[in-house]
């Protein structure tokens, strides 16, 4: 009869976690990268691209990675939202994590919805001109190479 009562348990409890998720639509291209370029070159760089008007930037700590030898420093996550204040919507984010290993990202996503594709068409030249700009202008090779693309609409 317990067995029975908590096997009840688990699946309500499963289903209220599982409602209240957000699912993620849009598109989000990632890759490991060398090193983790100064944020005044990110700034220029993005500003240099003619479709986009604004970036604003921000820093967050990111999870503490947790391992056999203890605690380890946290992630540092270098963000870039972009924006023509109209169809072009990015963002563009760099995270370091305790071995100094660099990961870049760029995604376009809304929450429960496709976004509009007006500003899918509009924002993923913009995310290919920004990586091929991190290669030619920063310098860091195999970005456009070994990026792999998510899209889920």
């Amino acid at each position: 009869m317990k067995i029975k009562i908590l096997e009840k348990l688990y699946i309500v409890v499963l289903f209220a976690v599982l409602a209240g998720c957000d699912t993620p639509y849009g598109i989000m291209r990632e890759a490991d990268i060398s090193r983790c370029p100064a944020r005044k070159e990110v700034e220029s760089l993005l500003l240099s691209i003619p479709e986009i008007q604004t970036v604003e930037y921000s820093q967050q700590q990111g999870g503490i990675p947790l391992s056999v030898k203890g605690h380890r420093r946290p992630d540092i996550v270098h963000t870039y939202h972009y924006s023509d204040a109209a169809n072009v919507h990015g963002t563009l984010q760099f995270v370091v994590n305790w071995s100094d290993a660099v990961s870049y990202s760029q995604t376009l996503i809304s929450l429960n919805e496709r976004p509009p594709q007006k500003w899918i068409d509009a924002t993923l030249p913009v995310m290919m001109k920004v990586e091929e700009l991190i290669e030619s202008d920063l310098g860091i090779t195999n970005v456009s190479t070994s990026v792999t693309e998510w899209e889920r609409m």
